[in-house]
């Protein structure tokens, strides 16, 4: 028995040790300074990164790519006519590929003028410099017709000395000197002028902006990389447009401008196949009334020349051919008629656009 009770307590585990907590935090207590300098390190780090970070926005809007095929008069005009104006079903993905065509995609970076860039630098040591959009106080201008300024590449820095006057750098190498605003200044690109605007206040005094000129084709090509144009879903004619910025108002102008200069493309080319359909009947007409006619009267000439004279004959066909002249009439008027509705209803549909 003596054996077996000590060959159990052999085989029994150890008791696991006790945990002195007073003597744990006693052991880590003795570091404290290293805790509180991390920790404070780390607030620095992350406060410095938020402050000096520039924030990235995503601005987004869904459209409603209207079907051919629900217009009733449009189908209605293609049933009655045997005229196909317009297709039956738009294909969505045209329309995605319009949208990103570099008409509208330059005239979109022409109206917003985003081949121009101001930027304000920090107040800590410059670190931070911030885009500025429809706010600045200062903006640059050529000294005649805009499309000066399309091709060219340019970097300034302005530093605004007083309320009057500034100093300017061009390409961070070539100094400029002290000029006033809103008066012409002649520099290697062409001559400009700098003018103030409206946001320009007492706190603009002291500060530097960062003046950016780029081509304008540029503009329109860094677009096409931003923006992003998708099906919103499969089962719905509804296109999703959506793009990242670090100023979200100016992603919004730019989202709005393209939708409307997409429309205004949309409108031009039904306009332009209105007038094309109507210029194509007005032709025809045309044609048919002379063919009519020079038929009349080679018909007419050779009854005189051979004096072919039938009154009930004549008589039956002039009725004849009066009765098929009315008609191509009806018709050709009828014709005219819907041309001139469907010209009117296009007019109509690009003020509801």
């Amino acid at each position: 028995m003596s054996e077996d009770l000590q060959q159990n307590m052999l085989n029994q585990e150890p008791p696991e040790p006790k945990i002195n907590v007073r003597e744990l935090i006693d052991r880590y207590l003795h570091y404290w300074l290293w805790f509180v300098i991390g920790v404070g390190l780390s607030v620095f780090i992350a406060y410095t990164m938020l402050r000096y970070s520039t924030n990235i926005y995503q601005s987004s809007a869904t459209i409603l790519i209207q079907n051919a095929k629900e217009n009733d008069v449009l189908s209605g005009l293609n049933a009655n006519t045997g005229i196909s104006l317009f297709p039956e079903r738009m294909a969505i993905g045209n329309e995605i590929a319009l949208f990103k065509t570099p008409t509208i995609l330059r005239s979109v970076a022409e109206q917003l003028e985003l081949h121009k860039t101001y930027k304000m630098v920090g107040q800590n040591a410059g670190i931070k410099k911030s885009e500025m959009w429809n706010n600045s106080p200062v903006v640059i201008r050529a000294v005649g017709p805009d499309s000066l300024l399309y091709n060219v590449s340019a970097q300034f820095e302005l530093t605004v000395l007083s309320s009057g006057r500034y100093e300017l750098t061009m390409n961070e190498t070539e100094y400029l000197g002290k000029h006033n605003f809103n008066t012409p200044i002649a520099t290697t690109i062409g001559t400009i002028s700098f003018d103030k605007t409206p946001n320009f206040g007492s706190g603009t005094v002291g500060n530097t902006f960062l003046i950016g000129l780029s081509p304008l084709e540029g503009a329109a090509a860094g677009l096409n990389g931003s923006i992003v144009i998708d099906r919103a879903d499969k089962t719905s004619d509804l296109i999703a447009i959506s793009m990242q910025g670090p100023v979200i108002e100016k992603n919004n102008a730019i989202i709005r401008a393209l939708i409307d200069a997409h429309r205004q493309e949309k409108i031009d080319d039904q306009n332009e196949v209105a007038r094309n359909t109507t210029d194509f009947i007005n032709d025809r007409m045309a044609y048919l009334s002379k063919e009519l006619g020079e038929v009349e009267k080679d018909a007419e000439s050779f009854k005189q020349e051979h004096q072919l004279v039938d009154v009930m004959t004549d008589g039956q066909s002039y009725l004849s051919k009066r009765d098929a002249t009315e008609a191509k009439i009806i018709e050709t008027n009828v014709q005219l008629k819907l041309s001139e509705y469907l010209q009117d209803y296009l007019l109509r549909s690009s003020w509801l656009l």
